[in-house]
């Protein structure tokens, strides 16, 4: 078989498993609440999905500060933006998946599996020197203003 078609039969499967899925909790919950249950976690996934979008960004200007950009928070980042959209997604198993990556404890071990390299340092500018040492030659005492 062809990867294409590996690819279509898998998302074909997720498609009706996340029908069942949805079946089981209207079943379980009535039809009312199953469609505000996916409501509920869609706006937790947009509201996570915004967090995440501000912690970036400080953190990336407080590592770029510092020069430091470490692999392991572009790492965890991806993986709470994967687990945010997956809430924003209507269905509830894509619901469970983005709470499991919402986790913290999920997401640190993940990160650990994926990004085990150390930190990459972006390069600085060069600090300006704090002392200027000339011969006697290239100065001369200037007059204080009064």
């Amino acid at each position: 078989m062809r990867r294409k078609h590996i690819v279509i039969l898998a998302v074909l499967a997720w498609f009706v498993a996340e029908w069942y899925a949805f079946w089981a909790v209207a079943e379980a919950i009535g039809l009312g609440g199953a469609l505000l249950l996916g409501l509920a976690t869609s706006i937790l996934g947009g509201l996570l999905l915004k967090k995440l979008g501000q912690d970036t960004i400080a953190a990336l200007r407080r590592n770029l500060d510092g020069g430091v950009l470490r692999e392991s928070a572009v790492v965890d980042g991806t993986l709470t933006a994967i687990g945010a959209i997956l809430l924003i997604l209507p269905g509830f198993l894509s619901d469970v998946v983005g709470f499991v990556l919402a986790l913290p404890v999920i997401r640190q071990w993940l990160t650990g599996r994926l990004a085990p390299a150390p930190a990459f340092t972006a390069p600085r500018a060069p600090k300006q020197p704090k002392v200027v040492d000339l011969s006697a030659d290239l100065w001369k005492p200037v007059d204080e203003p009064r």
